[in-house]
């Protein structure tokens, strides 16, 4: 009779112990499913009105001008997604209407139009320098791509150089973004740096656009180029 009433207890346990096995495996794989359905869409929103306005700092360096070289400029930029199209391929493009003021007390004027196409594995951004790849789907750490796929430039690697984070630009919270690096070259004679970041919900939050020529006369360093960055001061969906 012991032995039976073990041999019952182990079935019993062997029973209890599969399922929760089956329960934990569902669990994880319900995890795997929900996190694989995150493509990272939501980091370039699209609906039509939506609205961006951001803060311009840009310095120029002009090697040519004796004393302090740099001249820095501050204005506006709004960016609006004001309609929406299909291309000659049928897909969907936002088309943006991107608009200048030179203080904040200033009104905005149109300066010019560019496109948004976001397809289920990249967003495209075209003005009149040509079509860029920003961002891949699914948005993970380390991913890398040619972000001069579609334009006649030489290839330039972009990559995903943080996993989406909390962070704090400004006086703004943001609860999850990404870092995206086009370049980083530092040489004796030249500087190179390009950076976007963007905001889930929000897109893009922030960027910084520096170029430099460097020449050295004696032990006279000049500079010629530029350091460009963009805050976004206001997002309205």
């Amino acid at each position: 009779m012991m032995k039976k009433a073990t041999f019952s207890s182990g079935i019993f346990s062997l029973i209890a112990i599969t399922l929760a096995g089956f329960w934990i495996s569902s669990c994880k794989k319900d995890e795997v499913e929900s996190a694989s359905t995150d493509k990272g869409y939501n980091y370039y929103p699209v609906q039509n009105g939506a609205t961006w306005i951001y803060r311009v700092d840009s310095i120029v360096y002009d090697d040519f001008v004796s004393g302090n070289p740099a001249d820095t400029i501050r204005y506006w930029v709004k960016h609006v997604i004001s309609d929406t199209f299909t291309d000659g391929i049928g897909s969907l493009n936002q088309k943006i209407s991107r608009y200048i003021k030179s203080d904040s007390n200033s009104t905005f004027k149109f300066n010019a139009y560019f496109t948004v196409r976001k397809q289920k594995d990249q967003l495209e951004v075209e003005d009149s320098s040509g079509r860029y790849v920003k961002l891949v789907f699914p948005a993970l750490l380390q991913r890398t791509w040619n972000g001069n796929t579609y334009n006649i430039q030489s290839p330039e690697y972009y990559e995903i150089i943080s996993a989406p984070s909390k962070e704090q630009i400004g006086s703004v919270f943001y609860d999850s973004t990404l870092h995206v690096l086009h370049h980083n070259v530092k040489y004796l004679v030249q500087e190179s740096y390009q950076i976007e970041k963007f905001a889930r919900n929000t897109g893009l939050i922030y960027k910084r656009d520096k170029y430099l020529d460097i020449t050295i006369r004696d032990t006279v360093k000049t500079q010629k180029g530029h350091d460009c960055t963009y805050n976004l001061e206001e997002y309205i969906p």
